[in-house]
């Protein structure tokens, strides 16, 4: 098992080279020899420590470690640029194939141990060196991928589960061609590429339905959480005709294009109607679904990986699949084929239903962005932009503190088109399972011409409210001159969302505060 990493910009380069008169004398063995000792007093479980001297070339100093009865060797190899500059390549090797012995040693499946003490080590000396260097750049580790190559397999299954699910409800509900269908698009266009290069690389395949095997886990997820199916057809008025050719004969192709959008009507929201049954809790199975995309991208592109994170990403393919298979049993035991269903329920008269959703357009604001480019919103549209700063709220806190494992963001509510305060997630303590802080949105709504609308953010603990943001939204305005015969503009619309990023700065230093408090109180989360 071998770990390299390189440290660069160290800040005083007098802790490697000594200045006497016009000489320079070498001391990096003694500079390394005290770091070594303080990884010695951070590392109790160390039996012995040796410093073994400089072996194959200058300043290439070898120690030895032995702990848990295992022997670890440590290579600092120290290279200078005119005495100004200075490069640190660290090599931590040990030959051992069997698990150390220890408190903290885990076994793999295959017998195969995990070495809790190699990972300490590692992150020690790391952290006992960083403070004199600029830079830490890791270039290999292991012990990293080792566990990545545990988990990938166990990933592959449960990325295969999601798609044969989704697979199941689309085809049933949409059909097989489902992919085709108008408001999925762009989904079809990236499909149809990556199809190729499938039927290319793997040719005895090329006759089967690809759909799903072409799309990326993440078009996936788009598509079955925000896919919308929309109408084949546009009901236009006649004045929607009349501006629709003035934009032509102008040659505004895209405010054409954002006409045309703006007139489409949704006949399905494909999570809302196929989806969102299935599952208890919706909004859980959704952060279940985004917490495995991260930990999937996280160990396909072969980034660091220590004990805690893959026991969390384990925690996830477990707890995914738990979700999934409840899903699918539900679907299975909702639907009937065709046989079934002249057998048990002849005269039932239970045929399934088609769920659309229809908006009536006003005519006014059709006018206003037709011409001016200015959106006046409904109530549903003005939710919409306050989902998204919401969402955008969410992902930056649940990111930040997603491999920290003292604290844990709840899985975020949809909290609605209401005007009432509702809370919309938690970020929870494992030590102690108590909640350190809810954060809570409270919306009202004017869709009218020149309306303001407002989310409020809140943030609180038990001690009561800590901190707050306010997010406006002013719906624009304008009016017909019956006299020239075109729309006058009064105001724009403005999305005012400033206070949002002091907001999410504010609970981020707020969290790092508390962790380091609790580590200096002694407290950590232990899987």
């Amino acid at each position: 098992m071998t770990i390299e990493f390189v440290f660069t910009g160290i800040n005083n380069i007098s802790k490697l080279y000594q200045s006497i008169r016009t000489e320079y004398v070498y001391i990096g063995d003694a500079y390394l020899r005290s770091r070594m000792d303080g990884v010695k007093h951070a590392l109790p479980d160390i039996q012995q420590l040796s410093y073994e001297q400089s072996f194959g070339r200058f300043a290439n100093e070898v120690f030895v470690i032995i702990a848990h009865d295992h022997y670890y060797e440590l290579i600092f190899t120290i290279d200078t640029y005119k005495k100004s500059k200075a490069r640190m390549t660290v090599n931590i090797r040990t030959e051992s194939e069997k698990p150390v012995q220890c408190e903290d040693t885990y076994v793999f499946g295959d017998g195969t141990g995990y070495d809790r003490f190699l990972e300490q080590l590692k992150l020690a000396v790391k952290d006992s060196m960083k403070r004199d260097w600029a830079v830490c750049s890791w270039i290999m580790d292991e012990q990293s991928e080792q566990l990545c190559s545990h988990l990938y397999t166990e990933i592959f299954k449960a990325e295969n589960r999601i798609r044969a699910f989704v697979n199941k409800i689309l085809i049933r509900n949409l059909g097989q061609d489902w992919i085709r269908l108008p408001g999925l698009e762009k989904y079809e266009k990236s499909r149809q590429k990556r199809s190729a290069d499938f039927k290319r690389e793997v040719p005895c395949f090329s006759d089967i339905d690809d759909t799903l095997l072409s799309m990326t886990i993440e078009s996936l997820r788009k598509i079955i959480t925000e896919g919308k199916v929309y109408d084949r057809e546009i009901d236009w008025k006649d004045m929607d005709m009349t501006i629709l050719h003035q934009k032509l004969a102008l040659g505004s192709s895209d405010s054409v294009m954002e006409m045309i959008k703006s007139g489409r009507k949704i006949k399905v929201d494909i999570w809302r109607d196929f989806f969102k049954q299935y599952f208890t809790d919706s909004d859980y199975a959704k952060k279940e679904i985004e917490d495995f995309i991260k930990n999937r991208n996280h160990v396909a592109h072969n980034k660091l990986l220590n004990w805690d994170g893959y026991q969390r990403m384990k925690r996830n393919i477990r707890e995914l699949d738990e979700v999934i298979q409840k899903a699918n049993d539900s679907f299975e035991n909702s639907f009937m084929s065709e046989e079934e269903f002249i057998t048990w329920s002849i005269g039932t008269g239970n045929e399934p239903k088609e769920v659309y959703t229809v908006g009536e357009l006003d005519y006014l604001p059709i006018r206003i962005y037709g011409e001016t480019g200015v959106k006046i919103r409904d109530n549903e549209e003005i939710y919409r932009l306050f989902a998204e700063s919401i969402d955008k709220l969410y992902d930056e806190i649940a990111d930040a503190f997603y491999f920290n494992t003292m604290v844990e963001v709840t899985g975020k509510h949809e909290i609605g088109l209401t005007e009432d305060e509702k809370k919309v997630f938690s970020v929870k303590d494992l030590f102690t399972e108590n909640i350190i802080l809810d954060i809570l949105a409270d919306m009202s709504f004017d869709c009218a011409m020149d309306g303001e609308s407002l989310l409020q953010l809140f943030c609180r603990c038990s001690g009561g409210e800590l901190f707050h943001a306010v997010l406006r939204y002013h719906n624009g305005s304008g009016a017909e001159d019956s006299g020239a015969g075109k729309i006058l503009l009064s105001s724009e619309s403005v999305y005012d969302t400033e206070q949002l990023e002091g907001f999410m700065e504010e609970m981020k230093r707020y969290l790092e505060q508390y962790l380091k408090q609790q580590y200096i109180e002694g407290k950590s989360f232990k899987e």
